[in-house]
């Protein structure tokens, strides 16, 4: 014989497992909407239209893009025609190679390839290829068992290295010229005459 069924317990049960759904999905709404970004952060990341007709070979034009400078810059036929020196650089140079079709305008956002580039439109651009080539070359690596954070420990060094290396540089040209300063203002100053003894 079973046991006759409580159905004031089966009732309270079931209302409270209505209400415990109920107010889970009443908490999950607004947490997973939260997820969506604003219409602010919408309006950040949208797409933005330039007009690159005007630029020269050689000049760049910085636009801002979700609060970091993005540099266009339009290439030299020089630069194009060294792009070929890069290939050994490539993860697959047999795949991947610079031709002719290579496009003239090269895009980026440029905190650190402008370091690395000293901010002129030439170092800049191999700069943006040393780094893409990285960027490029990481890609290739987690599927060999080596972790793609390796890149970015490149990249972090070869940026600090850089970094230091112009630093270091530009205080010995500083100090060369106080000290070249110095040396031809001693040759321009007259000579003092010697003290004569009183008698």
């Amino acid at each position: 014989m079973s046991d006759p069924v409580d159905s004031g317990k089966r009732t309270w049960l079931i209302a409270s497992s209505c209400a415990g759904v109920v107010g889970g999905v009443s908490a999950a709404v607004p947490f997973v909407s939260s997820f969506e970004p604003s219409e602010r952060a919408r309006a950040a990341g949208a797409p933005v239209e330039v007009d690159i007709g005007a630029l020269k070979p050689g000049e760049k034009m910085t636009v801002e893009w979700r609060g970091k400078p993005v540099w266009v810059i339009r290439r030299t036929q020089q630069q194009l025609a060294a792009l070929p020196k890069v290939d050994p650089l490539l993860a697959d140079p047999q795949l991947h190679k610079y031709g002719d079709t290579f496009p003239t305008f090269i895009g980026f956002t440029g905190i650190s390839v402008a370091l690395l580039g000293r901010n002129s439109p030439g170092g800049i651009a191999i700069a943006a290829v040393v780094w893409a080539a990285l960027e490029r070359a990481g890609q290739s690596l987690p599927p060999i068992g080596v972790p793609q954070e390796i890149v970015q420990i490149l990249q972090g060094t070869l940026l600090l290295t850089a970094v230091i290396a112009f630093e270091v540089v530009r205080r010995f040209a500083a100090a060369a010229a106080v000290r070249d300063a110095a040396h031809a203002l001693a040759r321009a100053a007259p000579s003092p005459e010697p003290a004569r003894a009183v008698a």
